[in-house]
């Protein structure tokens, strides 16, 4: 059983989440006209001109399909199987390896030619038996900077919005680090400058329980005191807020509260998937609002109410569902992987290019690429230390 579906249960959300049906082969079709329009250019177009070299960068950044995944828990499944949870209840999610080479589903020797930033979790469990918060967050945050450091021909340690673009450009992984669940505020303010200097660029508020900031999508409860002072002093330091798992008062609350944009990191469409996890067309509106991001969640019981009818085309009802809200601009990726259960044919790394193709064929080229890559790049430029 993965955290995920125990939630699930937890919460109320929709049960049934294993047994997944696995996508069989993709259709048949024809050429669509955006394929043909590839970002590589036509090359009998008369307007065409020899690019300088500084455009030619441009051009090989545009034509290469890129993924910006805003969560993915890796990081625990890969350095906390001796801790509870991991060591009893999430056994079967632990993973061996490294970031860069794992049998986990992110992996960066699997994520073929697309270029790729990756939003790595250090999620901390509302309930931690075997040490305290803060030191389960210590040793998911060493393990990635020990990895940084390790594998820094794979991996660009990105610490500000903008290093990510010319990461991907040198070839590299843009790796950035995140916090699902502050619960280790608990300590007091300044363990927020512990994640300032560890670099991490997004904080989740919390996970589905109450901890010392708000309480998660499991109560009704909203923002503490503390709660309040984080929120203001993540923005002052240019990090990035996260709504994902926060209780619905807390969403509210915390709405009337900020000056500047904040994220769902993995969030999907309740009014598709009556998942309390998921925002409601109220809240994505204000978070659009306020130019912010969603991101697509590709876990099951958060996707559709029957697992077994988990395809491409139910996963693009929440897309079309925030595009008939104006979401054009809102619209980006939170796979999940590694904390989640996801059907077989989205579930690896390795089939993200895939995916790309899939969305392109449904999609269009200029809104797969939003979807995928530039709005989420775009924001993290304009937001995060900028």
């Amino acid at each position: 059983m993965t955290r995920r579906s125990f939630a699930g249960l937890a919460v109320g959300a929709i049960a049934g989440l294993a047994g997944c049906k696995a996508r069989e082969e993709e259709s048949e079709g024809g050429e669509s006209d955006v394929d043909a329009q590839t970002a590589h250019g036509n090359p009998d177009d008369e307007t065409s001109t020899e690019p300088n070299a500084e455009e030619s960068d441009d051009s090989k950044e545009n034509a290469m399909p890129c993924t910006f995944d805003m969560h993915a828990d890796t990081i625990d499944t890969m350095c906390m199987s001796d801790i509870e949870p991991y060591s009893t209840i999430y056994a079967d999610e632990c993973h061996t390896g490294t970031l860069a080479d794992t049998d986990a589903s992110v992996s960066a020797s699997r994520m073929g030619k697309m270029g790729w930033a990756q939003c790595y979790a250090v999620w901390t469990p509302d309930d931690c038996p075997s040490v305290s918060h803060l030191e389960f967050y210590r040793r998911g945050a060493k393990f990635f900077r020990d990895q940084m450091k390790k594998y820094g021909d794979k991996f660009a340690y990105v610490k500000k919005g903008t290093d990510i673009r010319p990461a991907i450009k040198e070839g590299k992984v843009a790796a950035i680090l995140t916090v699902e669940n502050s619960c280790a505020l608990e300590e007091g303010i300044e363990v927020l400058d512990e994640f300032e200097k560890d670099g991490v660029l997004v904080c989740g508020l919390t996970w589905n329980a109450e901890n010392a900031v708000a309480g998660g999508v499991g109560t009704e409860l909203g923002l503490t005191d503390l709660g309040r002072e984080y929120i203001s002093e993540l923005e002052r330091r240019q990090m990035i807020v996260d709504v994902s798992h926060l209780s619905d008062k807390g969403f509210w609350e915390l709405e009337e509260l900020v000056s500047r944009p904040y994220i769902a990191t993995h969030s999907n469409a309740r009014d598709v998937c009556a998942a309390a996890r998921n925002l409601t067309d109220d809240q994505f509106k204000v978070i659009a609002e306020r130019g912010g991001l969603v991101g697509l969640n590709m876990h099951t019981g958060f996707v559709c109410d029957d697992a077994h009818q988990y395809t491409f085309e139910e996963l693009m009802k929440h897309v079309d569902h925030w595009l008939d809200l104006g979401g054009e601009d809102v619209i980006a990726l939170g796979s999940d992987r590694d904390g989640s259960d996801l059907p077989a044919w989205i579930r690896d790394c390795s089939m993200q290019q895939g995916f790309y193709e899939q969305s392109v064929e449904y999609l269009g080229e200029e809104l797969t690429r939003k979807l995928f890559f530039d709005n989420a790049a775009d924001f993290f430029e304009r937001y995060a230390r900028a």
